[in-house]
């Protein structure tokens, strides 16, 4: 599968193109500067360009573009930066998605578990309702820029809690640590949803292979406190958990961003993820902690796809293979051709049966219902 990627260079990108090459699909960039690849494209999506070629070469597409949240402090033309980076990049995106003659067969973005605000006491999951503050407000004119597309492919918006990797918001926590400066933060009662590294790449490339589409809470199933966070870092590095930094005095240097990035309760469950079959490569804190501190990644292939798939519906990992093999089939018109019955073309979901007519050669597909492009493949 060919996967077009924004925002790639940074910490969460780097590890998605990497988690994808070693799965076997290949990657494209597109990036700010000069293009320095066969596979990179340069856009300026301030001013809505992207190449059509760009869109027209992939088969999905994870947008990850965004001013960084832990940049500070939150100066208001730098809140004003926040949102129009998400939201013009994915404009911009899904733009040209609807000029494309054949649209790539997802559209991931990204998001945020600051949607659901601070919520202490509430269990959150997809069908929770968005919650107050800057980053619930972020969070929302990003996601619906993004499903301005999904009347022509599929969507998913991804929302992330901390990530647990080699850089960034685990950065400033590791190096305080490192110094004997690890702190329970505010109350510590307050729930943090975490992930790890790998399974943020695991996850996106679990949603681009499989049949998920709207909101995804790309966070660990494992419930942790701040201070389960802040102490199991500094159990793993051998240093000391004796300080506690409250609220107010957070609040002095950090001013809103103290409550909206540290302060805030979010329980918030990968329910999208768990149902549609996703096994968490990492799901242990202590564990995510030491292979984040080891550089972010465990290494080795990341399988996005599990045999706890529902019924109907093949695994991921075997949908991308799939893929790739349909990819290698002589085209339409040749004799050796396989053909599909429709019990099989039946259990493949809309975005699957538009990989098959793309790989079998024929156009004319993005815009037909389920039963139009069984038929069509049935014909071809």
């Amino acid at each position: 599968m060919r996967i077009l990627v924004s925002g790639g260079t940074g910490m969460i990108g780097t590890a998605l193109r990497e988690a994808a090459e070693r799965a076997g699909h290949e990657t494209g960039l597109l990036v700010r500067g000069e293009a320095a690849g066969p596979r990179q494209w340069r856009w300026a999506p301030a001013e809505g360009q992207v190449p059509d070629a760009a869109i027209a070469w992939a088969d999905a597409v994870v947008n990850l573009s965004g001013a960084s949240i832990g940049r500070l402090p939150w100066t208001r033309s730098y809140r004003r930066e926040l949102v129009l980076s998400r939201v013009t990049a994915t404009r911009t995106l899904v733009e040209a998605i609807h000029r494309a003659v054949e649209p790539p067969a997802v559209l991931v973005n990204a998001s945020g578990v600051g949607f659901y605000g601070d919520r202490p006491g509430e269990r959150l999951d997809e069908h929770s309702g968005p919650g107050r503050g800057f980053l619930a407000y972020v969070c929302r004119r990003w996601e619906a820029e993004a499903q301005e597309a999904q009347d022509i492919t599929r969507v998913a918006t991804v929302r992330t809690g901390l990530v647990l990797g080699d850089g960034g918001a685990l950065a400033p926590l590791v190096l305080a640590t490192r110094f004997g400066l690890g702190a329970r933060v505010g109350q510590g009662t307050q729930v943090w949803p975490w992930v790890a590294l790998d399974d943020v790449a695991g996850g996106i490339l679990h949603v681009v292979a499989s049949s998920v589409s709207g909101p995804v809470n790309l966070v660990a199933p494992a419930h942790a406190t701040s201070e389960d966070v802040t102490r199991a870092l500094a159990e793993v590095m051998h240093r000391p958990h004796r300080l506690v930094l409250p609220g107010p005095l957070l609040r002095v240097p950090l001013g809103p961003a103290a409550d909206e990035l540290l302060l805030l309760s979010q329980d918030v469950e990968p329910a999208a993820l768990l149902r549609s079959g996703y096994r968490f490569r990492l799901p242990d804190l202590r564990a995510a902690l030491e292979v984040a501190l080891r550089g972010g990644s465990s290494g080795g292939s990341i399988d996005p796809g599990h045999p706890t798939t529902p019924p109907g519906a093949a695994p991921a990992a075997e949908k991308v293979a799939e893929h790739r093999e349909e990819e290698r089939e002589p085209r339409h018109g040749s004799p050796s051709t396989p053909q599909s019955s429709s019990e099989d073309l039946a259990a493949l979901t809309v975005a699957e049966l538009r990989q098959r007519a793309r790989a079998r050669g024929l156009t004319g597909y993005s815009r037909r219902t389920k039963a139009e492009l069984i038929e069509m493949l049935e014909s071809s």
